[in-house]
């Protein structure tokens, strides 16, 4: 479900069941699996050049939780094993929280 419908009957369902995702998700997932080895400034830079001249909403709030999101994965992608599965868990159990959902 888009997270644009979440103020609507079904979206507000979807969410509820967790089927909503945050815009947000997009980035955590993309810094998951680069294991945050792009620095915050070139990842801006290289999004906003693909984003055609529309900024997501989403893309201006991940910045603030970034370092969050960084320390949330931190012990999924750390030595001594990566563990992607359970990170990918993580992080959509996280960006399927009421309070991440941009509205």
């Amino acid at each position: 479900m888009k997270e644009s419908n979440a103020n609507t009957a079904e979206g507000r369902a979807d969410e509820e069941m967790g089927r909503l995702r945050s815009g947000m998700f997009v980035y955590g997932l993309l810094d998951l699996l680069t294991h945050f080895g792009i620095s915050q400034a070139e990842l801006k830079k290289d999004l906003s050049e693909n984003a055609q001249g529309k900024t997501p909403r989403a893309f201006d709030k991940y910045w603030a939780i970034r370092d969050d999101i960084k320390k949330r994965m931190g012990p999924y992608i750390g030595p001594p094993e990566i563990k992607i599965r359970e990170a990918l868990f993580d992080l959509v159990s996280y960006f399927s929280r009421t309070e991440t959902i941009i509205r």
